[in-house]
């Protein structure tokens, strides 16, 4: 994956968080879940091919 998405969905998921006084916890959540989801799925598409 691309580092410029990377940065953006972090970005994203600051501002949202920023927005709706979300926790420090909860910012580790999201970005756990992500890194779970979408980096997992990738290395597992990578080494399929």
């Amino acid at each position: 994956m691309n580092k410029d998405i990377k940065s953006e969905v972090y970005n994203a998921l600051a501002n949202i968080m920023f927005e709706t006084g979300a926790s420090k916890e909860d910012m580790d959540k999201a970005i756990n879940w992500f890194n779970e989801k979408f980096y997992v799925d990738a290395n597992e598409e990578e080494e399929n091919d």
